[in-house]
């Protein structure tokens, strides 16, 4: 807390923190990280309560993840009250603990490396790559639009274009309301 006092009182207004999910299971065995829930919600109270803005880290596509594993990180994201959340899908880099326990292949079959703008092609979650696209192109809306237009969100998620339509549409009317 002294910390945040100290830095707040340096003149910061925002503060970025990864939150990496919200599954506190899939965040120690996978990910590594020892931090409960609870230690994450309470490091948000100090940070807010010195008025400092807090944008999260958020990652997708994390093996063995489910479309439900992204929601309760979603849900988490909301309780935190967290208004932006930078999303990004899982790039296992070489040497990491993710990279050699689930032998990531860096290359496509014609050789080429995987770029990380593709890195849902690792197939390391239990989604589809189009599916973990989706949800990151989705996530934000998801965070910040009431849970009955979730079922049109789901809508956007997909790679079309009535889904294009409609992801617009939503992201037009979310900066109109939040």
């Amino acid at each position: 807390e002294e910390k945040v006092k100290l830095v707040r009182e340096m003149g910061c207004v925002a503060m970025s923190v990864g939150i990496e999910t919200g599954n506190e299971e899939i965040r120690r065995k996978i990910l590594n990280r020892q931090i409960s829930n609870a230690q994450i919600e309470k490091a948000f109270k100090i940070i807010n309560d010195h008025g400092i803005r807090i944008s999260a880290f958020d990652l997708i596509g994390i093996p063995g993840e489910t479309r439900e594993n992204v929601f309760e990180t979603i849900e988490f994201n909301k309780k935190l009250n967290v208004q932006s959340g930078n999303v990004y899908i899982v790039y296992p880099f070489a040497g990491s603990q993710i990279s050699l326990k689930y032998k990531v292949d860096y290359r496509k079959k014609n050789g080429k490396v995987i770029p990380m703008s593709e890195a849902s092609g690792f197939h390391l979650s239990k989604m589809t790559p189009g599916e973990v696209e989706g949800l990151k192109r989705t996530f934000n809306l998801y965070l910040n639009l009431p849970k009955e237009l979730w079922p049109v969100i789901r809508l956007a998620e997909k790679e079309s274009k009535e889904g294009k339509i409609i992801y617009d549409a939503l992201n037009n009317f979310a900066a109109t309301v939040v």
